[in-house]
């Protein structure tokens, strides 16, 4: 802490054909993302939670349609008839894409997008083209076409699996949303009466309690550019408008215009919630996420383990990218990094020379990208672009502090320092930390209050900060106003964390929690019995929290109760951070004496949503290859018993991942092969009279 000192079976598997028709693509984790939760505002839709500049990824105009395919998003840009693999955490992929084989209208690309029966379908509204096309994502290869009536000119896209057709509007820029079958042919009763303004894009939620639902985003009502105009449909029986209403957001982030482009729906990018993502035109062009309703939380099976950081350097703090990708800073400029899981922990700083001082914060959002702070004689900020390879001073403030920093996109971050002139150091970055600024709306200071490194939270719009004057200051505008509550119970505040927009813990001495958003706090069971509480994490109503001791404390009931969840003898730890990996929180924590320890979720199987799927399907591993752990996606549109197995070469089996009756649903299974040599295995799903294996690399 700042200011102290902080597995007969082979022949069977290879004469599967599917064994040699996957691709083994080192995919994104699809669930990696550090996206937190929302506030609920009303019971239809809730809160911006995060944009994301498109711009800063392709150069290029009218783009339109973004989905997400399970492993990446594509986003489609109309005007170069091309499409773009972006990953879970943005960054982009690969692209252009031209699809091969296309008959699309000439100069005509998807104007919106649905991923599903594991293919990309898409829609070009031209006039010429009443089609749905249908592209395979391995080879970005037209597959076939779906006709539709003569005269339908399609606009949006939204693929119904109960019904097993695809809902589409009926005129480019209007009619009504009718209902397709797989053959083109309309589904009687499928069908939404005009609502006035032009549709642009379609989503089918399938998740939320009370479905399923329709979404559908058109013109704004009233125009404006700040407002985003959203309609919503219960389609369980006869389609049935929900809302009285248009349901409009004010702008908060440049313009949220949804009616540019096409709509998406995730679940567990926030665990047990259900985000809706829409494409925004504007400048520069946003992808803005959404959380419009609740889905039932995975089962997360928690194991701790010591890891080997390589370093007896006291470590200050640590930053997960995601249960792969890792940073850890402290001491005399050490950084530490990983990704591989932590199996191995390399050097980030080889030329240490660079950076002076201690580190006491470090954020990272990839295996490439990283700022941190230190405060010798000045407060600086470094960059990194090439893993740490070299760092590069950003930014100096004299007399400084810089306490913590965040990213909340690949370009835009801010950061949080003890007072200069009177006014609390808050500064923002636009262009992915190369440059930084105080912001002209920083709140003055009272007294002689100061600020903790890593004490500093942003989900969303929001801002939280904490002090050494009872106070944790909050903004809910990106730091273009502030207010303060006092921390009831503790006068230091090191560390500062919210679960959504309105419950949060503060910790010094004493724990203390906040329902509205940090307007107050009161005093909650402390966990512990001694020692500074240095580092909060939380998803949901579990809470994970350190002190200056060798525990690391959890909560499931929302800091009622404290249990130890894992002792590191030895240990002091001073920083803790999690990032949400398929539907569960994973990350490390880290101290003194270079101890760093992961939390993983490595074993068990997750319901991923209550959605009932229309076929068997077992999907490739993600990553792959991987190095130790792997996550493996399938659905199954029955009941019934299930094995899941793995083999090796020989056909010796070597793990059983499911091996019971389970329910209709979609699941997501972790496999750890920590005991396990490098090479090629093979998983098999069994389920009624549904038999396929897949092939998988394990590479160390």
């Amino acid at each position: 802490m700042k200011k102290l000192i902080f597995s007969l079976f082979i022949f069977l598997v290879l004469i599967s054909s599917n064994i040699f028709s996957q691709d083994l693509r080192n995919e994104v984790n699809p669930l990696s993302s550090d996206i937190k939760g929302s506030n609920y505002q009303t019971d239809a839709i809730y809160d911006i939670l995060r944009y994301h500049n498109v711009d800063s990824l392709i150069t290029s105009a009218a783009g339109y349609g973004v989905v997400w395919t399970g492993n990446y998003y594509i986003i489609s840009i109309f005007n170069l008839n091309a499409l773009y693999k972006v990953s879970a955490d943005w960054s982009l992929i690969s692209g252009p894409i031209t699809i091969a084989g296309s008959t699309l209208p000439a100069s005509n690309g998807f104007r919106d997008m649905e991923f599903a029966k594991g293919y990309l379908w898409g829609v070009a509204a031209a006039t010429t083209s009443n089609r749905i096309y249908k592209v395979d994502t391995a080879t970005f290869t037209q597959q076939s076409v779906i006709n539709l009536p003569a005269g339908i000119s399609p606009r949006d896209l939204a693929y119904d699996p109960v019904r097993n057709g695809f809902w589409t509007s009926t005129s480019s820029f209007g009619g009504n949303l009718q209902c397709y079958d797989t053959n083109g042919v309309a589904i009687a009763g499928a069908v939404i009466p005009t609502v006035a303004g032009g549709f642009y894009g379609i989503a089918y939620d399938g998740t939320t309690a009370g479905g399923p639902y329709l979404w559908l985003s058109k013109d704004p009502v009233p125009a404006g550019p700040s407002i985003t105009a959203l309609v919503r449909f219960n389609i369980s029986g006869a389609p049935v408008r929900l809302d009285s209403a248009v349901i409009t957001i004010p702008g908060t982030v440049g313009a949220p215009n949804l009616a540019a482009g096409g709509l998406d729906f995730r679940t567990n990018l926030i665990p047990g919630k259900t985000t809706l993502i829409g494409y925004v035109q504007g400048t520069p062009d946003k992808v803005v996420v959404y959380e419009v309703g609740n889905s039932a939380p995975p089962s997360c099976n928690f194991t701790w383990s010591t890891q080997t950081s390589g370093t007896t350097q006291q470590m200050f703090s640590v930053s997960t990218v995601s249960d792969q990708i890792g940073w850890a800073a402290g001491a005399a400029g050490t950084v530490r990094k990983t990704t591989n899981g932590g199996t191995t922990w390399t050097d980030g700083n080889p030329t240490p020379g660079v950076i002076s001082g201690d580190i006491y914060n470090i954020y990272a959002w990839s295996a490439n990208d990283a700022i941190c702070t230190t405060s010798p004689a000045a407060t600086f900020i470094y960059k990194t672009t090439n893993g740490g390879t070299t760092w590069v001073q950003v930014y100096t403030l004299a007399g400084g502090f810089i306490d913590a920093l965040q990213m909340i996109s690949p370009t835009e971050g801010y950061g949080v320092g003890d007072p200069v002139a009177g006014k609390w150091t808050i500064v923002k970055t636009t262009d992915g930390g190369s440059t930084w600024a105080r912001m002209a709306t920083e709140p003055a200071v009272i007294g002689t209050d100061a600020g903790w490194n890593n004490s500093l939270h942003i989900v969303g719009t929001h801002i939280w900060f904490g002090t050494n004057g009872t106070k944790v200051y909050h903004s809910t505008d990106l730091g273009v106003t502030w207010t303060y509550g006092a921390t009831t119970g503790t006068v230091n505040t090191y560390a500062v964390h919210y679960n959504n927009t309105t419950t949060g813990l503060a910790g010094g001495t004493a724990m203390v929690l906040s329902t509205n958003g940090g307007a107050n706090y009161s005093a909650v069971t402390t966990p512990g019995t001694a020692g500074n509480l240095n580092g909060i994490e939380g998803a949901g109503t579990d809470w994970w929290a350190i002190r200056s001791d060798a525990n690391i404390y959890r909560s499931t009931n929302g800091a009622s109760s404290w249990t130890t969840a894992y002792t590191a003898a030895g240990a002091v730890f001073q920083d803790i951070d999690f990032k949400v990996v398929g539907g569960c929180p994973k990350g490390w924590a880290a101290g003194n004496a270079g101890v760093i320890v992961k939390m993983d979720a490595p074993t068990g199987i997750s319901n991923v949503n209550n959605e009932v799927p229309s076929s068997f399907d077992l999907k490739q591993n993600f990553p792959n290859p991987f190095n130790p752990t792997t996550n493996i996606n399938f659905s199954l549109p029955k009941s019934g018993f299930v094995t899941l197995k793995v083999y090796d070469m020989i056909g010796k089996e070597v793990a059983t991942l499911v091996n019971e009756v389970k329910t209709a649903g979609n699941y997501i299974v972790g496999f750890n092969a920590a005991n396990l040599p490098s090479g090629a295995y093979f998983y098999r799903l069994e389920s009624n009279s549904f038999v396929d294996t897949k092939k998988m690399m394990l590479i160390k």
